[in-house]
C-alpha cells in the first residue's frame, strides 16, 4: 500500500521545512528486510551497536536530504 514510503515523505518533508539537511534512525541489526528498505530508500548503514537492556544489535543509519 505504500505506506512507509508515504511516512518517509512526509518525514523528509517536515525535516526539511525546519532546516534540517539528514534524517537519522536505529533498527534492529539482524532484520535484512529492514535494512534492505531502508536502502532502498536512501539510507546508509553507519555504526552498529549493542545495548545491555536490548536483545538485539542497533543499526544506526542516515540519509541526506537534497
Amino acid at each position: 500500500m505504500g505506506i512507509g514510503k508515504q511516512l518517509l515523505q512526509e518525514a523528509d518533508r517536515q525535516i526539511k521545512s525546519c532546516g534540517g539537511k539528514t534524517v537519522s534512525i536505529a533498527i534492529i541489526a539482524e532484520s535484512a528486510i529492514l535494512r534492505r528498505w531502508y536502502e532502498n530508500h536512501g539510507f546508509v548503514a553507519g555504526q552498529s551497536k549493542t545495548f545491555d537492556h536490548l536483545p538485539f544489535t542497533v543499526l544506526f543509519m542516515k540519509k541526506t536530504l537534497f
